[in-house]
């Protein structure tokens, strides 16, 4: 399983919404030939629509414009499993309630989840929802994931060269 299977990565969304899609079970996808299940985006909320169920919106981090889906139906989920609580007193409920209120149009936002594919569309299915105050963390974080993937592309260089380098050093040692 590769490292990076339970992290939540730092996407750019132009990054995310081009990932490749892997038929595994649960559903996972390549970046860079890494495995990547989970991301975190920030972003300007530029689309908001609540349902009964669920809150849509959109992220827009400047490179693109990312699809979130925050499940809000906690207490049906929850009514077989916890029929002697009372609904109201669900803590995923009342915390995913009090994360659609956050997610309100023109807020930035640090948003974290899981990757999935809807109708063949990704998107990212909320775990938090967080309000950034700073306004300039949007291009930190831009400049933080272009680092990140840049290290971790120079290290996969290293080891197939290493890797290339060992298989030449054995396929001279077997001539001989």
């Amino acid at each position: 399983m590769d490292s990076l299977h339970l992290v939540h990565v730092k996407l750019l969304a132009a990054d995310l919404l081009s990932l490749a899609s892997r038929h595994t079970s649960p559903p996972s996808f390549a970046r860079c030939g890494r495995t990547v299940t989970r991301a975190e985006i920030v972003g300007v909320v530029v689309s908001r629509d609540r349902r009964e169920k669920f809150l849509r919106f959109l992220v827009d981090d400047g490179t693109g414009c990312v699809p979130c889906v925050l499940w809000l139906n906690h207490h049906y989920l929850n009514a077989t499993s916890s029929s002697s609580r009372a609904p109201d007193s669900d803590p995923t409920a009342e915390m995913a309630l009090r994360m659609s209120e956050v997610v309100s149009l023109g807020t930035l936002l640090r948003v974290r989840g899981r990757i999935v594919l809807y109708r063949g569309a990704i998107q990212i299915a909320v775990r938090d929802v967080l309000l950034e105050k700073d306004p300039n963390v949007e291009d930190q974080a831009e400049l933080g994931e272009e680092k990140i993937w840049a290290t971790a592309l120079s290290a996969s260089k290293v080891l197939c060269n290493a890797s290339a380098a060992a298989s030449r050093s054995i396929n001279a040692y077997v001539q001989k």
